[in-house]
């Protein structure tokens, strides 16, 4: 009995190892290819979040100083009456 009918394939030995290398070459390399791509969205993801931060920051600080802006001459006008 040889290793092909005990496997239970017709296929020369030889022939499906060349397949079965190339078929695990494949899946490595698109296994890779994702893990690539995770990362890179995943920093891109970091990147735009501390932009979005920044921007936020920045207008929440204008906004806090046009609000006490508005509120200071009104403060003044009330005192002097």
């Amino acid at each position: 009995m040889s290793v092909a009918e005990a496997l239970g394939y017709r296929s020369p030995i030889a022939k499906l190892l060349r397949f079965f290398l190339r078929s695990r070459d494949q899946w490595k390399a698109k296994c890779k290819a994702a893990k690539r791509e995770n990362k890179s969205l995943k920093i891109r993801l970091s990147k735009m979040t501390e932009s979005r931060d920044r921007w936020k920051a920045k207008a929440r600080g204008v906004d806090g100083y046009a609000e006490t802006d508005a509120t200071q001459p009104h403060a003044e006008t009330k005192s002097r009456m």
